[in-house]
C-alpha cells in the first residue's frame, strides 16, 4: 500500500498511541515534563533580561530602595482607593472586599514559606505593597474618626 493511501486517522491514532506510550515511560521514570521550550530569540531575550534584572537587584541598596518604593506606592494606592470608593457610596463594599482579598492572598504567598527561608524580591515587594495599603487605610480611619 503506498504511503499516500494510508488514512489520516490511522496516522493520527498511531502518533497519539506513541505519545501515550512516551508519557507512560516518562511517568515511570519520574520525569515531570521532558519537553522544553525552544531556544528562540524571544525566549533568550526574556531570559537574559530577567537574569540581568535579578542580578541588578542583588545590590542591597537597590533592593531596599525598590522595597521602600513599593511601600510608598501601597500607601498611595490605599489612600486613592479609599478616597475614590468614598466618593460613591456604591463601591464601598466592593472596594473593601477586593482589598481584603488582595491582603489575604499576599499574606498567604509571603507567609507560606518558613520564617528563615530566603524570599524572592517580588514576594517582598508584594508584602510591602500590602503593608502600605493597610497603613494607609488605618490613617484614613483615624482621619475620619477625629
Amino acid at each position: 500500500m503506498p504511503v499516500a493511501a494510508i488514512p489520516v486517522k490511522m496516522v493520527v491514532l498511531k502518533k497519539y498511541s506513541e505519545l501515550l506510550r512516551l508519557r507512560y515511560y516518562w511517568m515511570k521514570q519520574g520525569i515531570a515534563n521532558p519537553t522544553q521550550m525552544q531556544n528562540t530569540r524571544l525566549s533568550t531575550l526574556i531570559t537574559t533580561i530577567s537574569q540581568n534584572t535579578e542580578a541588578w537587584f542583588l545590590n542591597p541598596w537597590r533592593r531596599i530602595s525598590l522595597i521602600i518604593i513599593n511601600l510608598l506606592l501601597g500607601f498611595f494606592l490605599g489612600a486613592a482607593i479609599s478616597t475614590g470608593a468614598g466618593q460613591r457610596a456604591e463601591w464601598d463594599i466592593t472596594a473593601a472586599a477586593i482589598l481584603v482579598f488582595f491582603t489575604e492572598i499576599s499574606s498567604r504567598i509571603f507567609y507560606s514559606r518558613g520564617l528563615l527561608a530566603k524570599r524572592s524580591l517580588w514576594v517582598e515587594c508584594l508584602n510591602c505593597l500590602k503593608i502600605g495599603i493597610i497603613y494607609s487605610l488605618f490613617l484614613e480611619a483615624f482621619k475620619l474618626g477625629s
